[in-house]
């Protein structure tokens, strides 16, 4: 007996439009054909359309979502507001919540590049990601650097720190902290090199740290490092 002939349709899936291959079951439903690339690339939770109904995946059938569904995303206002990722202008799909946070579109095509940002700034204020979709106001920011430690401690020279504080251009909280995995500190912590200026490494019970070294601590390394060699000479 011969199967079911599939017929190519075209479906808008999380704002893109998608050709499966399906057969119309009644006028709320269709039948996926299961070796059908785009049918592999479907989740359950997109967000799946077609001549103005909204459908949910039930293994392969597309089902049209009724007024009783839980889902009801489609209602949400979202508008696209300008944000500053890593300096760049890009337009997110939000909608502004009562605490004063960003609840985003999870489905909108640039949402991705806000899990990747470094930086997220709008209106002077910065914001970070919670709970996966929610962008709150915070006062800490991230930077990435290229730090310069002596190879007799141990580290291959160059690597890269990601800081996070208020002014992380001062100092801040090192999140990437296993760099220094089987690294014993010294009691006055370790001094790198970031962007030709020394900084001081250390660490305590909330963390590592990072801090630029103060003009008068620069001269205070440099006697003991002269008194250092002068008493290897003896």
């Amino acid at each position: 007996m011969p199967g079911p002939k599939f017929d190519s349709t075209v479906f808008t899936v999380n704002g893109d439009h998608v050709t499966l291959k399906t057969v119309p079951k009644g006028n709320s439903s269709y039948m996926l054909d299961f070796n059908c690339e785009g049918y592999k690339s479907l989740k359950s939770s997109d967000e799946i359309n077609r001549d103005g109904k909204s459908f949910y995946l039930s293994r392969n059938f597309l089902n049209e979502k009724k007024e009783s569904s839980p889902s009801n995303k489609e209602k949400i206002p979202f508008e696209e507001k300008k944000f500053s990722l890593n300096g760049a202008e890009v337009l997110i799909s939000c909608v502004l919540t009562d605490t004063g946070s960003y609840m985003c579109n999870t489905h909108s095509a640039t949402f991705g590049l806000l899990q990747s940002a470094k930086s997220i700034k709008k209106d002077g204020k910065t914001y970070r990601i919670i709970n996966g979709k929610f962008l709150n106001v915070t006062d800490l920011e991230r930077n990435e650097v290229s730090a310069l430690f002596d190879r007799e401690d141990g580290f291959p020279g160059s690597v890269k720190l990601t800081i996070q504080g208020k002014d992380t251009s001062s100092g801040g909280l090192i999140i990437n902290p296993e760099i220094f995995e089987g690294k014993t500190f010294p009691v006055n912590g370790f001094i790198c090199l970031i962007d030709n200026r020394p900084w001081r490494i250390t660490q305590n019970s909330r963390g590592i740290w990072s801090n630029v070294v103060s003009s008068g601590e620069i001269f205070e390394i440099f006697r003991a490092l002269r008194r250092s060699r002068d008493d290897e000479k003896v």
